[in-house]
């Protein structure tokens, strides 16, 4: 509000100094056409064409200040209304919302699925020192999106690349509800999991993250109340979240 009204206040100082420039040069005009004619009759008539050449040359003069004056105060009702809604355009058009992306994980499962069709069934029996066995490997992360900005995000949504790593299960983002400050985080519940065979004394360990989560990517769109759209790029490279601002959706996710 208090920027409002400085501007406004700026506004009317403007259009102030160009109403006075503008009647500033008609007086002046009217004084120095008075006094060219009041000098001027005081000489013999018989110098008329000699006064009518000095008011011609006064009425010039007059024209082209008064034409300097109204071009200085137009210049000025300009340069004020350019004043005045460009931070307007700025913060509608130009000043965006910053979401970022936090992975964190929360428990695992290891689990024994019973034994794979890959065991050696021909003698009968299997050992069970080398029978092998399919293990069920479950990781559960949460997905926590912040607004780092005063600006609300609205209408986010999340892609992710078709041919690249994904959750095998996730939470479904509300499309409809803004993301005001970080006081307003997202968190959305997610899960990988996968299958590997081997001997008991060979099972895998679960660690923090599964290996293929190094090439994990995801693209968080989101749009300013003007509806221009922008994007945030998660890269889980190295086992680090590591977010990139964008302007224009990147290629490749869907």
């Amino acid at each position: 509000m208090k920027e409002k009204i400085l501007i406004l206040a700026f506004i009317l100082i403007s259009l102030a100094i160009s109403i006075s420039n503008i009647y500033g040069a008609t007086i002046d005009s009217n004084k120095l056409l008075t006094n060219s004619v009041t000098i001027n009759s005081i000489d013999n008539m018989t110098q008329y064409d000699t006064t009518k050449q000095t008011i011609d040359n006064n009425a010039d003069i007059i024209t082209k200040k008064i034409d300097s004056n109204i071009l200085i105060g137009i210049i000025s009702i300009i340069v004020a209304i350019l004043i005045s809604i460009i931070p307007w355009i700025k913060k509608k058009f130009f000043i965006r919302p910053e979401l970022t992306i936090e992975l964190i994980p929360y428990g695992g499962l290891n689990s024994n699925e019973g034994l794979s069709w890959k065991n050696d069934l021909s003698e009968g029996y299997i050992e069970g020192e080398k029978a092998i066995h399919v293990w069920g490997l479950k990781w559960k992360f949460k997905i926590i999106i912040r607004n780092n900005s005063d600006v609300t995000a609205f209408y986010p949504k999340i892609y992710h690349i078709k041919s690249g790593i994904w959750f095998t299960w996730i939470d479904s983002l509300n499309n409809l509800k803004p993301i005001k400050n970080t006081d307003d985080n997202i968190e959305l519940n997610c899960e990988y999991q996968k299958y590997t065979e081997s001997i008991p004394s060979k099972r895998p360990k679960i660690g923090k993250y599964p290996i293929e989560f190094q090439d994990l990517k995801m693209l968080l769109e989101y749009k300013n109340s003007a509806k221009i759209k922008f994007y945030t790029l998660f890269d889980f490279g190295n086992y680090m979240n590591n977010n990139k601002f964008y302007k224009s959706k990147p290629k490749g996710f869907e």
